[in-house]
């Protein structure tokens, strides 16, 4: 039986963030469903079957199942304009897509569940007792408010598991008694974000939330010193404490000495941005696998980062970009001049050798083999 179970095609089902749409839409930020969009269709190229439980407006691209049912964001979001009804519709939307793949895996139409959420639909399969394999797209020791402590030691006693986007998730996994199968760290379109070998490359940027925990004041105070031009690329956070550190750092710093504020750009506009770019910081306090750093190195541009999460996976100290602890300014000098002895084809091809749509696709493949093994 086991035999037989390996040697079919594997039909899986895969739970995305239920609000949003498969991908989102360019203007709103969920690195999850931009990545399941990918890996729906690299699978089906690896000859993988699989369906995305998601909203009617997704794309067509993928094969799409579920209520017929819009996604709660495009119908009732942002969650700024009716926080209390569209946090109930996401939460509906989160058992829809819960109840449409329970009854898919029961009717033997898919062999497996990866879901990509576990806030919700976690205890819908726990009272089902149906085994599913969870991806959590962030730093998995973070994420340890009661809820989720409860969440994890439930998870420890059943039948399913995780897969994990950084080895810091499969240590948390270990230390936890919680089921690991595969590391399946993200990966991103390498002939989407390329770079022309023979172009003059220059600047420096900063692409993220403009929020205290990614070290953004900290930033701009060490590149100043360095004389180096700073450019500041992403939108602010939505809490009223993330709107005053915003504004403040607006009023004392954006468009002074040599920092410039561009915006939130969309992925697409980014693309000429990390072409151009020779330098990203990102210095941050938590961190999963973020999607910045893997579109940047595939674009050439050298990262100087925290070591933190799956940051410490992607870049080889020296090699392919920089790791600093602290981003005062005697770091960001040495840092700075570190840096420039790294070429831009050297963070390119650590992406192309182990952060690809392909790599990716074919590791998730080798954790459904080995889960329902």
């Amino acid at each position: 039986m086991l035999f037989k179970r390996r040697s079919k095609k594997i039909r899986v089902g895969i739970i995305p963030l239920s609000s949003k749409p498969v991908p989102p839409d360019p203007d709103v930020i969920c690195a999850p469903n931009s990545l399941v969009f990918e890996l729906s269709k690299k699978l089906s190229d690896l000859n993988c079957e699989n369906m995305v439980f998601t909203s009617r407006d997704s794309s067509n691209e993928i094969t799409c199942s579920g209520a017929d049912l819009p996604s709660a964001w495009r119908e009732f979001g942002p969650d700024t304009k009716n926080p209390i009804e569209y946090t109930q519709r996401r939460v509906e939307s989160d058992l829809f897509a819960a109840n449409e793949a329970l009854k898919a895996y029961r009717a033997g139409k898919i062999d497996l569940i990866n879901s990509h959420d576990m806030r919700t639909n976690f205890f819908i399969f726990l009272a089902a007792k149906i085994p599913v394999l969870y991806t959590i797209h962030g730093d998995l020791a973070s994420i340890f408010h009661a809820y989720d402590q409860y969440r994890y030691r439930e998870l420890s006693k059943s039948s399913s598991g995780m897969t994990c986007i950084s080895h810091d998730n499969e240590k948390f996994c270990q230390k936890n008694s919680i089921k690991n199968f595969g590391y399946t760290p993200n990966g991103v379109d390498t002939d989407k974000y390329n770079f022309q070998a023979n172009s003059e490359k220059q600047g420096v940027i900063f692409v993220g939330r403009i929020v205290p925990e990614k070290k953004v004041e900290e930033l701009i105070l060490s590149v100043k010193e360095s004389g180096q031009k700073l450019s500041i690329i992403g939108p602010r956070g939505s809490s009223p404490n993330e709107i005053k550190y915003f504004e403040r750092l607006e009023k004392q710093y954006f468009g002074k000495d040599n920092v410039d504020y561009l915006g939130y750009k969309t992925p697409n506009e980014l693309i000429p941005i990390y072409q151009n770019a020779k330098l990203i910081f990102m210095p941050t306090e938590r961190e999963g696998m973020p999607m910045v750093l893997l579109e940047a190195m595939s674009s050439g541009v050298v990262p100087i980062a925290s070591p933190i999460g799956g940051i410490k996976d992607v870049i080889n100290n020296g090699e392919n970009g920089i790791l600093i602890s602290s981003f005062g300014k005697n770091e960001i000098r040495e840092a700075l001049k570190k840096a420039s002895f790294i070429k831009p084809s050297a963070p390119r091809d650590r992406i192309i050798k182990e952060f690809s749509l392909v790599k990716m696709a074919q590791n998730y493949l080798a954790a459904y083999n080995k889960f329902l093994g």
